[in-house]
């Protein structure tokens, strides 16, 4: 009985300390710049940087804003958004995830009938 349980004891320690997969999914981003940007109506150009310490996806809420690179890996990244003219107030949102985390920016564009 004593060598079964000898036998046993190393199988035993080798399969529960493998804690791996119990990591893999936490991530974390930290925005280096605002998390809210405001075009105008006429459209643009603006960017924001983050930090994330393993690869990122994004998604977006609308079609009408454009931004690139829609994923990366670890490290300081920096997204270019551009938005087109409108006439019209909009707003949507990216959303940037690392494993587990998720940072919302806001994206709003105003009328044209707001003042610049």
């Amino acid at each position: 009985m004593k060598k079964f349980i000898f036998y046993l004891l190393p199988l035993f320690l080798l399969f529960s300390c493998n804690h791996k997969d119990d990591f893999a999914d936490e991530g974390k981003i930290e925005i280096d710049s605002p998390i809210s940007l405001q075009f105008n109506h006429g459209g643009g150009v603006m960017y924001f940087s983050f930090s994330a310490n393993m690869d990122w996806t994004s998604t977006v809420t609308t079609e009408w804003i454009n931004y690139t690179p829609k994923s990366g890996s670890n490290g300081t990244n920096t997204i270019v958004v551009t938005v087109g003219a409108t006439t019209d107030y909009r707003e949507g949102i990216i959303t940037l995830k690392c494993g587990t985390d998720e940072i919302d920016v806001s994206v709003t564009q105003d009328s044209a009938n707001q003042l610049d």
